[in-house]
């Protein structure tokens, strides 16, 4: 750990956990499992704030032991919500037309 130079940080914060891709999931599932890691070896003395307005909450608690969940509900912006009228069949393809048709 020393030779990450971690040892001198008492606080770990990541900010906006936001996830677009398979890249994005796998880059997510590598530095949770690390900073589980580096919870467990310093538990006394790390703290870890992650923030996200997608992550399920009570699956990262139990995933860290049971941390403790804050939830701060609201947007800071207005959200336009736009459900499809039926059923896609190739949800890929349909969401690429959406975001495109956004534009």
């Amino acid at each position: 750990m020393s030779v990450l130079g971690l040892s001198s940080f008492s606080q770990l914060n990541f900010g906006q956990m936001l996830f677009h891709t398979i890249c994005d999931f796998v880059f997510r599932d590598i530095l949770m499992g690390l900073m589980k890691r580096l919870v467990k070896i310093r538990s006394s003395n790390l703290k870890v704030l992650i923030t996200s307005a997608t992550l399920d909450g009570d699956k990262v608690s139990k995933f860290f032991r049971d941390c403790p969940v804050l939830n701060i509900p609201g947007k800071l912006y207005p959200v336009e919500v736009l459900y499809s009228k039926e059923r896609p069949v190739n949800y890929l393809d349909a969401a690429l037309k959406t975001a495109l048709g956004m534009m």
